[in-house]
């Protein structure tokens, strides 16, 4: 790795001319784009320390770690075999005044920089201060236990339902559908684009999928590429991967008609409507089961 020595580069306005990696027209985008695409599909496991805390609009480790070592990194340097290597990049500074949940401070960290993080949100700088910032494993523990048995009894209660047997279980996760009236026969019109709700992170080794049929509701077991389903409830044939929505447009299954999506929300003058359609259920057998 060859890294540039900014203290020593001539500052007058004809000698300024930085000639970095990443200025390089041989910087290795596409490649880069590779690795960020598998890191986006299990951000917690690739990029764990920054997934502890709950976040909007997160940028990749890979992209920072890469924007980084391509600033510091004279144009000859070869990005693609240094980018697993190890980089110290003591002495050098990196201040982001916009850290949001402190992906630059941390990937900067990782590199041996110092990294200063500022943002006007409070809510950021005590996460990635939380984060970054070495605890103790037992008293954080101890703090959880007693969280939870202070609201516990008043949480579970939204997180529980009642079998056909009586039985009571959790519940996971709830899954909500939004729908709008449709224009021309007023019934209701469903906002799926997929009639596919739920399927693994790697499809083509765990194919299963879960999808909900547009007739009855109930949920079918499906493989995530199947194009024609016959409902086990209502023997329905339908196809998971085409609903009623496509981009800005709906249509009605049961007169046809297509509509735009935000001229009907303009015309009702208030948010479309939702419901719950499945529940995926945590079994006192600790399987998991999805229902209606």
């Amino acid at each position: 790795m060859c890294t540039i020595d900014f203290d020593n580069v001539d500052l007058t306005p004809e000698k300024l001319i930085l000639k970095t990696a990443i200025e390089s027209p041989n910087f290795p985008f596409e490649y880069l784009s590779i690795i960020a695409e598998v890191e986006s599909w299990r951000k917690e496991v690739h990029r764990p320390i920054y997934y502890v805390h709950k976040w909007w609009a997160r940028r990749l480790g890979t992209v920072f770690r890469a924007i980084i070592m391509g600033t510091f990194s004279s144009q000859d340097s070869n990005i693609v075999d240094d980018f697993y290597n190890p980089l110290n990049l003591k002495g050098s500074r990196i201040f982001d005044p916009f850290m949001g949940s402190g992906v630059t401070v941390g990937e900067a960290v990782k590199l041996g920089a110092t990294a200063i993080g500022r943002d006007i949100n409070p809510v950021a700088y005590f996460l990635v201060k939380n984060a970054l910032c070495q605890k103790d494993k037992g008293r954080i523990q101890s703090t959880f236990e007693e969280i939870k048995q202070d609201i516990y009894s008043q949480m579970q209660k939204y997180y529980t339902t009642v079998l056909s047997n009586g039985e009571p279980v959790t519940v996971l996760y709830y899954f909500w559908v939004k729908y709008l009236p449709c224009p021309q026969c007023h019934q209701q019109v469903d906002l799926f684009s997929s009639y596919i709700f739920s399927k693994h992170a790697y499809p083509n080794k765990f194919p299963e999928a879960k999808a909900v049929c547009p007739n009855c509701g109930d949920i079918n077991s499906i493989h995530y590429k199947d194009t024609s389903v016959t409902c086990q409830q209502c023997s329905t044939v339908f196809n998971p991967q085409v609903a009623s929505v496509k981009g800005k447009m709906a249509s009605c299954k049961c007169c046809g008609h297509s509509f735009q999506i935000n001229k009907i929300i303009q015309n009702i003058r208030k948010p479309p409507s939702h419901r719950m359609y499945a529940k995926l259920l945590l079994l006192k057998n600790g399987a998991k089961q999805y229902f209606e």
